[in-house]
C-alpha cells in the first residue's frame, strides 16, 4: 500500500484526520499528506495507536503540489452531474488500483464542509462517487475514506476467493449420492420419507457455493459416521 496517498484538502476538524489515520491503520497505509493547515482542536486522541501516521503527514500549500509526484489522481465527491462526471464506484477504485500495482495513486478528499473547488476537482483526472441516500448524501470525511480503504484493501481477499477450486455439478452428484448412501446405510429408511433430502442437500450446497476441499471435508464426515454406527467406514476419496 506504499503507493496510494490519501491526500486531504484543508481538512476543518482534526477529530477527522485522527479517525482517517486509525483507519489508514487498519487496513495497512500510511502515506497520509494535507493540503493546507493542520486542523489545531484537541481531538488527535481519536488516532489511537496511529499516532506514527499523523507524525510522518507530508504537507502541501496546493492540491496541484500534492499531486506533483502522483501518476493517477483520483477525487472524491458527493455530486455528480453532467459537467461532474463519474468515472468509478469504490469497488471500480479497487479494480483499477490493482490492475496496475507499479503506479503511484492520489486518492484526494476535499473539505467537510464544501468538498473540492472545480479548479481542485479538474486536477484529478478520475472521479469516484459513493452511493448513498439521495435525500442525505454526505458521508463524513473519515466515513469516506474508511468505504474506500476497506474496498481496496479486501480486493486481494475477493481475488484470494476467487482462486479456490469449486465444486462442479458431478463433485455435487457424487457427494449427494454418497451421503444418501450412507445416511441408508446406518439405518436412514428413504421408504419412509416424502421429502426429497437429494434436492435439499443440492440446493443446500449450491448456496453455499461448495469448494472441492468442502465436498471432500463432507464425504470424511459421513464416512466418520458411518465407522461410528456400523464399525467400519465406506471410503470417500
Amino acid at each position: 500500500m506504499d503507493n496510494i496517498h490519501i491526500i486531504l484538502v484543508e481538512p476543518v476538524y482534526a477529530g477527522n484526520v485522527a479517525s482517517i489515520a486509525r483507519i489508514m491503520n487498519n487496513f495497512e497505509f500510511s502515506k497520509l499528506r494535507i493540503v493546507g493547515e493542520m486542523p489545531t482542536d484537541s481531538h488527535f486522541y481519536m488516532a489511537v495507536h496511529s499516532e506514527h501516521i499523523l507524525d510522518n503527514v507530508q504537507h502541501f500549500d496546493s492540491l496541484e503540489n500534492a499531486l506533483s509526484d502522483i501518476d493517477r489522481a483520483i477525487a472524491f465527491s458527493r455530486r455528480k452531474g453532467k459537467l461532474k462526471k463519474v468515472d468509478l464506484i469504490p469497488s471500480g477504485v479497487a479494480e483499477y488500483i490493482h490492475t496496475a500495482k507499479d503506479l503511484s495513486y492520489g486518492l484526494v478528499f476535499g473539505r467537510e464542509t464544501y468538498g473540492l473547488t472545480d479548479e481542485e476537482a479538474s486536477l484529478c483526472p478520475l472521479r469516484c462517487y459513493i452511493k448513498a441516500n439521495p435525500s442525505f448524501p454526505s458521508l463524513n470525511l473519515s466515513q469516506a475514506v474508511a468505504v474506500i480503504l476497506y474496498e481496496i484493501y479486501g480486493y486481494n481477499q475477493k481475488q484470494n476467493a476467487e482462486s479456490y477450486k469449486y465444486s462442479k455439478k458431478t463433485e455435487f452428484s457424487s457427494l449427494i449420492d454418497y451421503i444418501m448412501n450412507t445416511l441408508e446405510n446406518v439405518g436412514f429408511d428413504k421408504s419412509k420419507e416424502n421429502y426429497n433430502w437429494g434436492q435439499f442437500f443440492e440446493n443446500l450446497f449450491s448456496r453455499a457455493n461448495l469448494t472441492s476441499d468442502m465436498a471432500y471435508r463432507i464425504k470424511q464426515l459421513f464416512n466418520r459416521i458411518n465407522v461410528a454406527v456400523k464399525g467400519k467406514g465406506k471410503g470417500y476419496h
